[in-house]
Formats: structure tokens, sequence, C-alpha cells
């Protein structure tokens, strides 16, 4: 995914759920392996649900449902990284 694709999937996450996006920033601060969906539990159930779901739909992570885990690519959180940095 180049920087332009990123941003507009950036851009469109935020216009869909500003909370998405602020989720996500804190992802790129994660073990990129697993992040325990345990982290969130004060975000009610089927709301951090639909967050989650549109991150993967966006192809911005990727969940082990089962587990109640998902990753993220480090390339993923390398450009969310740049994104804080602005």
């Amino acid at each position: 995914m180049n920087n332009n694709e990123f941003l507009s999937i950036v851009d469109e996450v935020e216009k869909e759920s500003p909370e998405a996006l602020n989720l996500l920033k804190d992802f790129a601060l994660l073990n990129p392996k697993g992040i325990s969906e345990k982290l969130y539990s004060d975000i009610e159930s089927n709301k951090l649900n639909n967050i989650l779901d549109l991150l993967e739909k966006k192809w911005l992570i990727e969940r082990q449902i089962e587990e109640k885990k998902f990753t993220i690519e480090i390339e993923i959180q390398n450009k969310i990284m740049d994104l804080l940095e602005w």
C-alpha cells in the first residue's frame, strides 16, 4: 500500500468513525503480532466489534476472532507513526 492509498483509507476511516482512527493510532504503539481485544474492554462490545470490523474491511488490521485478538502489519504501524508526527 503506497502512502496516497494509505492516506485515502485513513480519511475514509476518520469520516466513518473518528473513534476507529483514534484506536488505530493506539495500535501503532502496541505489539503488532497480537493485540488483545481485552485492552479495550472499556468500549461496549458491539461498538468495539464495529470499529474492528471497519479497520479490517479497510485492510488495516487482521482479526483472529476466536482468539479475541488482532494483528497489524509493521508497515501500517510505521505509516501511522508518521501520521502522529505531523
